[in-house]
């Protein structure tokens, strides 16, 4: 039987979902979902502490294998070696988000006495995470579950991409994954945002967050803006959309948040690249278009801002 690590939490989320859970055996740090994960020995841990220092996370702009950062995480090595693994999940989107992959063979190849295989996720839009979905579960050996979880979220993404086209208006939006800077979302963000019915000019699909500007905001105009700081639950969201709402600089933007056009997420759900990207997507259709889409993830995944 397979022995699987996973070593960021969409990986684990993907392996869960493929019904991979029982040769599961090892995770990383900020492996939560689904809560079963949180009972496996963790390979991982946060050179940085547990909540990045003010400014950090500005990193995410040009975070890449080539960056030069220092690194963020180290891997428990004896622990590595104990649980034999035949199959090593690891990502090479983000440094930040999660331990890199040259890190990860660089401590396979030291610590093991044999070469495990390897899935690398590069996902940068809807269909890089599909088919993430299908290599695990090839890899894996299921293949078929893989074929048939990615039809069903295809059809998930395919009805919001329908019914949203029913709808006229195209309104403007501002998904900020941090405040301190002011950071607008990349990579599948901007994607999502056009398929559920609105569009995100303020950072292209498939590229990386860029920073920007409260001046370049303010002439954007969002008519909505959607906050979710990468790798922040819900509690700590909050705190940070008070920070930013506190601020004198943030004044003109004060029309589009006290019209009701602010939401705080969870933002730990949109920053993962696995089955629950068609929660976050459904999740924005009932945002820019409630009068077509029912409020399904509304106090589940995100909540208006107050």
């Amino acid at each position: 039987m397979v022995r699987i690590c996973s070593l960021f939490p969409s990986a684990t989320e993907i392996a869960f979902a493929l019904g991979l859970g029982d040769v599961l055996v090892g995770v990383s740090h900020a492996c939560d979902y689904p809560p079963e994960a949180r009972r496996l020995p963790v390979l991982t841990e946060s050179l940085r502490g547990r909540l990045p220092r003010t400014g950090e996370v500005a990193v995410h702009e040009t975070s890449s294998p080539a960056s030069g950062h220092a690194a963020s995480y180290a891997i428990r090595e004896d622990l590595l070696r104990s649980l034999r693994p035949d199959l090593v999940l690891t990502q090479d989107i983000c440094d930040v988000c999660a331990i890199g992959s040259s890190s990860v063979f660089e401590a396979c190849s030291r610590v093991l006495g044999y070469t495990p295989q390897f899935v690398t996720i590069r996902s940068r839009g809807l269909e890089d995470i599909l088919q993430s979905v299908l290599e695990i579960g090839a890899v894996a050996g299921v293949g078929q579950r893989a074929e048939s979880l990615v039809v069903e979220l295809r059809g998930r993404i395919e009805a919001v991409r329908s019914k949203a086209v029913s709808s006229a208006a195209r309104p403007r939006v501002l998904c900020l994954e941090w405040a301190r800077p002011a950071i607008a979302a990349g990579l599948w963000i901007p994607e999502m945002v056009n398929v559920a019915g609105g569009a995100h000019g303020m950072s292209a699909a498939g590229e990386r967050a860029r920073r920007v500007s409260v001046d370049e905001i303010s002439d954007y105009r969002p008519e909505a803006l959607l906050f979710m700081p990468c790798g922040w639950d819900l509690d700590q969201a909050r705190q940070e959309f008070a920070w930013l709402r506190g601020r004198p600089e943030w004044e003109r933007l004060l029309p589009v948040l006290s019209a009701g056009g602010a939401y705080i997420f969870d933002g730990r759900v949109p920053s993962r690249h696995g089955p629950r990207t068609a929660d976050v997507l459904e999740a924005f259709a009932e945002i820019l278009h409630a009068g077509i889409f029912p409020a399904r993830w509304r106090g589940i995944l995100y909540e208006a801002a107050t």
